[in-house]
């Protein structure tokens, strides 16, 4: 490493993490581990290698880029484009790369359809059904019309159906047992229909704590993958690990005497004299702007205080109380050291947000260590 600041994954516990959600499951549900957004900022490629090895049967991901670079990588599972906002050039790239697109636009049917019969192959989709969640899908009354649409077209085969829950991971389960409610309305009609579909899903994380008659052929973890929980209000009863650790380390301190202001803006002025760390790490890294001041680090075991602003690039603590506090020590940002941790959850609630813009913010300059 160039720059002393890096993230720890741990693959083993992002491993036990899923065959935790395996065992709750149970052996006749698959697991499509959710991988997006650079495997919420693990590593998509590093994440999606150890979830198939320890069970997942498929993956999923936001968009089509995510799965050609899966694909790319080596990864031969079946893949998952949740979203639906390829470009026209990306149509073909679905095809050649076996992956599997949500869909639920009939424009988008058809242009998947030309382009397998251009190079004679078969383009596989899921239909997405929009049971409450008002991002996309088709309705639920109109999914087995649109199916009699696109039934017909060649080179497009549709291999599975799902929706997606809006709120599961509140203490009111009604609105979720309505969603699945409308689910299974539109699965029965497809049915009648004469529609069948080898995989169906709709359980998110939250789904999969509290609602097992959600489960269907498949769940879809992702962040408890991760060892997050997706709320405060799900049956946070499973053996989760937190998978991620944020470190640095001090590459500068000094003595400062009262009424030094330090940072932008002069936010902090010392009441009198104080030892100060300058750490390599800012908010282009993903440590929050918002915790100027208020945010917390631990060296040597103990909690220090973020003073000033956090730069684009650097920031300041202070380590006036930590004995023999030096050059070049370990600073856990999020992570466990000594007796102490600090997790992306109190991270989150201080910058006023979820532990998953947390780990998805941490920016791609840092590089990632696996063990």
């Amino acid at each position: 490493m160039l720059r002393p600041t890096w993230v720890e994954v741990d693959l083993k516990k992002i491993q036990l993490n899923l065959q935790a959600v395996k065992k709750l499951v149970g052996p006749k549900v698959k697991l499509m581990a959710v991988v997006k957004a650079n495997a919420y900022g693990h590593g998509a490629v590093e994440v999606a290698q150890a979830v198939i090895k320890a069970g997942a049967e498929c993956l999923a991901v936001a968009t089509l880029d995510e799965a050609v670079a899966l694909r790319e990588a080596g990864l031969k599972p079946m893949i998952l484009v949740m979203g639906t906002n390829i470009p026209a050039d990306g149509v073909e790239a679905a095809a050649v790369h076996n992956i599997t697109q949500a869909l639920c636009t009939e424009e988008l049917a058809r242009s998947l359809s030309a382009s397998s019969q251009e190079l004679g192959l078969t383009a596989t989709v899921h239909l997405k059904i929009d049971t409450g969640m008002g991002r996309i899908g088709v309705h639920v009354d109109d999914a087995a019309q649109f199916m009699s649409k696109i039934r017909e077209l060649p080179g497009l085969q549709v291999t599975g159906v799902f929706s997606h829950f809006a709120s599961a991971d509140e203490a009111d389960q009604e609105y979720t047992s309505l969603q699945l409610v409308r689910f299974r309305e539109a699965l029965d009609n497809l049915t009648r229909h004469g529609y069948t579909f080898p995989r169906r899903h709709i359980a998110n994380s939250a789904g999969i704590l509290d609602y097992p008659e959600s489960y269907f052929d498949l769940v879809r973890p992702g962040c408890i993958l991760y060892g997050c929980w997706p709320g405060p209000n799900t049956n946070n009863s499973l053996p989760l690990e937190p998978t991620l650790a944020f470190k640095t380390r001090i590459v500068y301190l000094k003595k400062i005497p009262a009424g030094t202001s330090i940072s932008y803006g002069r936010t902090y002025i010392s009441s009198c004299q104080r030892t100060l760390a300058t750490l390599p790490v800012g908010y282009a890294d993903g440590f929050p702007r918002c915790l100027s001041n208020r945010g917390q680090v631990l060296i040597r075991g103990q909690r220090c205080p973020v003073v000033g602003r956090v730069c684009m690039d650097q920031c300041i603590v202070d380590v006036s109380e930590v004995p023999g506090v030096s050059l070049g020590d370990e600073v856990v940002l999020i992570g466990s050291q000594h007796e102490d941790s600090i997790s992306a959850a109190e991270v989150a609630s201080l910058a006023g947000t979820i532990d998953l813009d947390i780990l998805c913010g941490i920016g791609a300059r840092v590089p990632r260590i696996y063990r």
